[in-house]
């Protein structure tokens, strides 16, 4: 679907909103979609006939970890004269958006609309239509490039082949990716090269990607151990680790306040390739929900390169903790994210 359609049919479903009497553009600002059209939009709703101006951000898709990112950065009077347009919001989403205030529209026909004291209307649980264009298939190699290239844009000029090595892929998922991303306009041909040309939208597609493909996949187990001092549990992971030839870093949490001392909490965070079994005797540990330590493998060669030795990337530290279900790590990812790598 091509900008002026998705801009149509979000028209066209904003009219179908009881209440909602006139929907129409007034400006349009960019020509990307699904990853970055934006419009201003002009809708009138009973009772009164006041003309409301809402500042639209079409999306391919969000999650709770955008809107929470976006909620940091925005005021709260930016906040009020915004609306998220996306392919599809869950039921889930959907509650945690109406909870945080955010308006928003899906083409399934969901929706949050809330226009100043007078009017408030929100529903949810409509399914997206089946064979939607929008349902991604986008396999855990596509992820792994756009990880590859927001951690260093610099490979955006590099052989192909080089970017698949960095990345831990084939060539082929690199040429299919990197075309993908040009033809939506997240990378563009600059006389100075490639470049990311919005770093924002990539980095989106990175964390919902992270969080619906690449986690699952990473996610060896989760164990409690006996031993509940954090410091002497990862101080006996470290005793048997770091003679081992098989490359290992912390993650999540453990990575941050090892990066910026600013939040811990009980649980240990490890990737590495295969599940060290001697680690889990010693710290006489079982498997369980209730944890204490997970294990995780690398996600590519680039995953394991911290800001120190034993750290994964903090690029995937990032995006552990802005993907958490705990406010405080999700407060931490601010912390870190001037360690990201915004330029090409």
């Amino acid at each position: 679907m091509i900008h002026g359609e998705y801009l149509v049919q979000a028209l066209k479903k904003l009219l179908k909103i009881p209440g909602v009497i006139e929907a129409k553009q007034k400006q349009v600002y960019i020509n990307y979609i699904p990853s970055g059209l934006e419009a201003e939009i002009e809708i009138k709703v009973q009772p009164g006939s006041k003309v409301n101006v809402l500042h639209a951000v079409f999306k391919g898709s969000v999650n709770r970890a955008i809107i929470d990112r976006m909620l940091y950065e925005l005021s709260r009077k930016e906040l009020e004269k915004l609306i998220l347009i996306v392919p599809y919001v869950n039921p889930s989403l959907a509650e945690y958006m109406n909870e945080k205030e955010v308006n928003f529209l899906d083409l399934a026909g969901n929706y949050r609309l809330a226009l100043g004291k007078n009017f408030y209307v929100f529903t949810k649980g409509r399914k997206l239509a089946t064979g939607s264009p929008y349902v991604s298939k986008a396999k855990i190699a596509g992820y792994q490039v756009i990880f590859a290239i927001l951690s260093e844009p610099a490979l955006l000029n590099e052989p192909v082949r080089s970017v698949a090595e960095v990345a831990g892929v084939g060539k082929s998922a690199v040429a299919a990716r990197i075309t993908k991303l040009a033809k939506d306009g997240l990378i563009g041909r600059t006389t100075k090269g490639w470049r990311i040309t919005r770093y924002d939208d990539l980095l989106d597609r990175w964390i919902i990607g992270y969080s619906e493909i690449i986690r699952p996949r990473l996610f060896m187990g989760s164990y409690k151990s006996r031993i509940e001092d954090i410091e002497k549990r990862e101080a006996i992971i470290e005793e048997i680790l770091k003679p081992n030839s098989e490359p290992w870093a912390w993650g999540g949490l453990s990575a941050s306040w090892r990066m910026v001392d600013h939040y811990r909490t009980e649980t240990s965070t490890v990737h590495i390739e295969t599940t060290p079994l001697l680690v889990i005797m010693k710290l006489d540990a079982l498997p369980t929900s209730d944890t204490n330590l997970v294990f995780m493998r690398p996600l590519g060669p680039l995953s394991m390169q911290g800001v120190s030795e034993h750290l994964v990337h903090p690029l995937l530290v990032y995006t552990q903790l802005i993907t958490s279900d705990d406010p405080r790590a999700r407060e931490t990812a601010n912390e870190i994210v001037g360690l990201l790598k915004k330029g090409a």
